[in-house]
C-alpha cells in the first residue's frame, strides 16, 4: 500500500513531495480539523441550517456536526447546548415540528452562525527551550461550569500565552437546588486540574510549572481547611488535593477567560476577544494578582482518613464489614459464582424461602442471586446518601439515572451496581 496524500505548513517541505503523493489546495482535514496549510490556522465553519420546520433530531444533528475537540469555540456552542438541554427536558419527540416559540429561538442561535468563520493559530509557542507554564482558569454560572487551560511561554526575550485547550459542562437540571453556586465552583475546578492532568500527558514528559486560578474564595477556603465537608464536596476535595504540584490562586471574575464559557460569545465577538485566545493580560508580564495563593501543604496530599477518596468506594463496604455488618455469605470462601449461589440457595431452602426440594431450579438460583445483591448494597448503603436511588419490586437499590426514558434494558437506565 502507497502512503500518500502528504501535506505541510512548511513551502519548502511541499515542494520535495512528488505531485501523487501529496495534498491540493491550502484547506486540508487533519484529524477531523479543517487546517489552512498556508496561514497554518485551524478553521472552525459553522453549519448550515436545514430548510424547513425545525425537530429536535434537527437541532442535536446540528449541534453535534461541530467538530471541537479541545473546547476552542466552546462559548459559541453554549446557547444551543442550552436549547437542547431545554428540549430534553419537555420530553419533545423527536421528529415532532417545534412549537413557534421555540423555533423563533433557535432561529435567533443559528442566524448567529450565519456564515461565520473562526480562525485559529496551529501554533502555540516558538519553542519548548524556554520556561514553560500551564495557567488553568475555572468558573461557574447557574447553567454551566467550565475550565480553560492556556500554556505560557517565556524564552527571555518574548512571552507568549496562547489557549489550549478548553472543557464546558451543562448544570444538570436534575440536581436542583442541592448543585448551589459554591459546589459549581468546585466542579469547575475538578475538571480543571483533569484537564491539567490531561493536558500534561499530551505534553509527554515536557517540564511546566502548573498554575490554578479561581474565582471561588469558599472553594480555595475548602482545599486548604481540614474541616470535613459533606461527602459529595469531600471526595472532589480529595482528588484536587492530590495535585500537590500546582500553586492555587484567586482570580477576580472580569479576569478570568473561563467566565466566557459560562456566559457564551457569538462567533464575531469571540473571534476579537483577547481575553478568551491569550488569558489576561498581565499572565505577559512577571507580575501577577497575589490576594490568596497557596501550595498544598504535606499533610493535605492525601485524603483525609476517615472519607474515601473520589475513586475507592470498595473501602466504604470493607470499613462497614469492619465494624460489625457481617454478611451471612461470605464470599470469599467461594471460587466461582456458581458456588456462592448454590450454597445462598440451601441456606434460604433451610431458612423456608425455598420449598421445592431436589435440584434448584432457575427461580430458586435467581432468588440467591438477589440476596447475594441485597446483601453487597447492606455494607455500604449507608454511605451513599448523596445519590438518587429507589429500592424496585425485589427490594434491591437502583440508581435514577438521566436515561429514565429509555425502553430498552432497565439495567441500563437503573443500574443496580453503585462502585
Amino acid at each position: 500500500m502507497n502512503i500518500r496524500e502528504f501535506v505541510s505548513n512548511s513551502i519548502e517541505v511541499n515542494s520535495q513531495l512528488p505531485a501523487d503523493d501529496k495534498l491540493e489546495g491550502p484547506l486540508n482535514k487533519f484529524l477531523g480539523l479543517k487546517w489552512d496549510t498556508v496561514k497554518d490556522q485551524f478553521v472552525f465553519e459553522f453549519p448550515v441550517v436545514p430548510s424547513g420546520h425545525p425537530t429536535r433530531r434537527i437541532v442535536f444533528s446540528v449541534i453535534h456536526s461541530i467538530f471541537d475537540p479541545s473546547g476552542l469555540i466552546s462559548p459559541c456552542l453554549l446557547r444551543a447546548k442550552l436549547f437542547a438541554q431545554g428540549l430534553w427536558q419537555e420530553s419533545i419527540t423527536w421528529d415532532s415540528p417545534l412549537c413557534e416559540e421555540h423555533v423563533a429561538e433557535w432561529d435567533s442561535i443559528t442566524t448567529a452562525w450565519n456564515k461565520q468563520v473562526i480562525y485559529v493559530p496551529r501554533r502555540c509557542t516558538q519553542g519548548l527551550n524556554g520556561t514553560l507554564q500551564l495557567h488553568i482558569f475555572s468558573d461557574a454560572s447557574i447553567t454551566a461550569f467550565a475550565t480553560t487551560v492556556y500554556l505560557r511561554t517565556d524564552t527571555g526575550g518574548s512571552v507568549n500565552c496562547h489557549l489550549i485547550f478548553s472543557k464546558s459542562r451543562l448544570c444538570p437540571k436534575a440536581a436542583g437546588k442541592s448543585l448551589t453556586v459554591p459546589r459549581l465552583e468546585l466542579l469547575a475546578l475538578l475538571i480543571g486540574v483533569r484537564a491539567k492532568a490531561f493536558v500534561m500527558k499530551q505534553l509527554q514528559g515536557v517540564d511546566a510549572e502548573c498554575h490554578i486560578w479561581s474565582d471561588s474564595q469558599i472553594v480555595l477556603a475548602w482545599i486548604q481547611s481540614r474541616e470535613t465537608q459533606p461527602v459529595f464536596v469531600q471526595r472532589r476535595l480529595a482528588e484536587i488535593r492530590l495535585h500537590t504540584d500546582c500553586t492555587f490562586h484567586f482570580i477576580r471574575t472580569s479576569d478570568n477567560p473561563a467566565d466566557v464559557a459560562t456566559r457564551g460569545l457569538g462567533p464575531r465577538e469571540l473571534a476579537d476577544n483577547q481575553l478568551w485566545w491569550n488569558g489576561p493580560s498581565w499572565l505577559m508580564h512577571g507580575q501577577w494578582p497575589e490576594e490568596q495563593t497557596f501550595r498544598m501543604a504535606p499533610e493535605l496530599d492525601s485524603p483525609l482518613p476517615d472519607v474515601d477518596c473520589y475513586h475507592s468506594r470498595v473501602y466504604v463496604a470493607a470499613n462497614q464489614t469492619q465494624k460489625g455488618r457481617q454478611p451471612t455469605i461470605d464470599l470469599g470462601r467461594y471460587s466461582t459464582i456458581e458456588k456462592a449461589l448454590r450454597v445462598t440457595a440451601y441456606v434460604l431452602r433451610f431458612m423456608g424461602k425455598i420449598t421445592r426440594k431436589g435440584d434448584f431450579t432457575v427461580a430458586d438460583l435467581d432468588l440467591a442471586r438477589v440476596t447475594l445483591v441485597k446483601q453487597a448494597q447492606e455494607q455500604f448503603i449507608d454511605q451513599l446518601t448523596e445519590l438518587r436511588k429507589f429500592k424496585d419490586n425485589q427490594g434491591i437499590y437502583r440508581l435514577m439515572t438521566r436515561i429514565v426514558n429509555h425502553k430498552g434494558n432497565p439495567d441500563l437506565a437503573n443500574p443496580n451496581n453503585f462502585a
